[in-house]
């Protein structure tokens, strides 16, 4: 499977939505052509040359990218998977205050934009439904 980082791109539209775009989150796909066929295209876009894993945590949701694997990013910037456990650990460049380290899970939502750091964000309230698990970064620590 490849694993592919992409930033929120100030695209407040798609905020803690995993039915617009392919941004931020985390994405998944098979490069091998051993998944499903693409089932949705993002808006305004168009993808092709790889299907989506059997077992993506959001395959079952009506109207949802594929792709997404863990969501609610705003920009993990490099991650890597621990060689001891396989954990998949990001950097997440914050917005205003915080920057963040993430564990990243199947399924998750790491809250942005409405909590950043931990913290309530400011002109973001948090959504009445949540999608995916919630996760709270592990380290936190300020932009200064």
């Amino acid at each position: 499977m490849l694993y592919i980082a992409l930033g929120e791109m100030g695209m407040e539209e798609s905020h803690q939505r995993i039915d617009r775009t392919l941004s931020g989150g985390i994405m998944r796909i098979d490069v091998t052509g051993g998944g499903l066929p693409i089932a949705k295209q993002p808006v305004d876009g168009k993808t092709q040359g790889y299907t989506i894993p059997r077992d993506n945590p959001f395959l079952n949701v009506p109207g949802a990218l594929g792709e997404f694997y863990a969501f609610g990013l705003r920009n993990p910037f490099r991650f890597a998977f621990d060689k001891a456990n396989g954990s998949l650990w990001t950097g997440d460049v914050g917005s205003t205050v915080w920057e963040e380290v993430n564990v990243i899970e199947k399924g998750g939502n790491y809250q942005f934009p409405y909590d950043e750091g931990g913290e309530p964000a400011l002109g973001f309230p948090k959504p009445a439904t949540i999608q995916g698990t919630e996760h709270g970064p592990v380290y936190t620590y300020r932009h200064t």
